[in-house]
């Protein structure tokens, strides 16, 4: 009866650690260790993915939903992610990218755009776009110091599916793309469907005994 007790007590810390819930998620400009359940590693070098002569190089993507918002995070190989653009930059910002599928090669449900620029020394999230449209300050917080962080409503991206495929991209307005990242994003749901069933598997089995 012990041991039951606690693996229950077990697979459900498992469970609040893999759930967007169990996440610490803040808008701070940095990526903390566990801070988004999901991730996205840039495996340089894929063809059609990163350029030649990148300027601006995508680490890592990271995912969550939380709290009514969904949550984006991004790194860079070489931290702290430049507001200025790459060497080649015409405007001296940066933009980040991402267009969200249903599936790979599905439909595109939603697609956001994220200025970066250096205002008084300080890097600096000056517009955000969704769908063509600039979103109200209202809708979206976002900040960057070492990485790129940005939540946004989910009212405002409404059709959004639990695991979807992403295209994203970190271009400093210059003579070349920079970097590009796709992939599917991990459905929320998995691993705590995978941790529940195990642990029912094995009070099952006690049972039998």
């Amino acid at each position: 009866m012990q041991k039951r007790i606690s693996l229950v007590v077990a697979v459900a810390g498992l469970l609040a650690l893999a759930s967007p819930a169990g996440a610490s998620l803040m808008i701070d400009g940095s990526v903390g260790v566990g801070e988004y359940t999901y991730s996205l590693p840039d495996f340089a070098p894929e063809v059609t993915e990163d350029y030649f002569n990148t300027g601006l190089d995508i680490d890592t993507l990271y995912f969550d939903h939380s709290a009514g918002y969904y949550w984006l995070g991004l790194t860079a190989v070489a931290p702290p992610i430049d507001p200025n653009g790459d060497p080649t930059s015409l405007l001296d910002e940066t933009w980040f990218g991402i267009t969200f599928f249903d599936a790979q090669g599905g439909n595109a449900l939603h697609s956001l755009l994220a200025r970066v620029r250096e205002i008084g020394g300080t890097p600096t999230v000056t517009q955000v776009i969704l769908d063509g449209a600039i979103l109200g300050a209202a809708n979206y917080d976002a900040a960057v110091v070492g990485a790129l962080e940005i939540r946004v409503n989910q009212a405002v991206m409404p059709n959004m599916v639990a695991n979807p495929y992403v295209e994203s991209q970190l271009d400093g307005t210059g003579n070349w793309r920079d970097d590009q990242l796709q992939g599917l994003v991990p459905e929320p749901a998995t691993l705590g469907l995978m941790g529940a069933g195990l642990a029912i598997g094995y009070v099952c089995r006690r049972r039998r005994r």
